[in-house]
């Protein structure tokens, strides 16, 4: 999928609404800039791609304590955005 978008005042972008949708991005979460070979990286934070900087492997006794522990670290981090506004 490629889209575009204009870089506005203050440097501010909109992301496009089929990239919103298709990676589940909603009002007050974060999003990680990366830059690698003269290209500007974005992707939602999320615990997935968090966890994936630290060595080894987490383990949970179920998918749903799995789970549990990525909504409240989105939960948190939401809270936070909203606190600095």
């Amino acid at each position: 999928m490629v889209e575009n978008s204009i870089v506005h005042r203050k440097f501010t972008l909109t992301i496009p609404k089929r990239v919103r949708e298709e990676l589940n991005i909603r009002e007050g979460m974060e999003i990680l800039w990366r830059v690698e070979d003269n290209k500007i990286i974005l992707e939602p934070k999320t615990f997935r791609n968090l966890h994936g900087r630290f060595k080894g492997s987490a383990r949970y006794a179920t998918e749903k304590d799995k789970q549990e522990v990525e909504t409240v670290f989105l939960h948190e981090g939401q809270k936070n955005e909203r606190k600095t506004h």
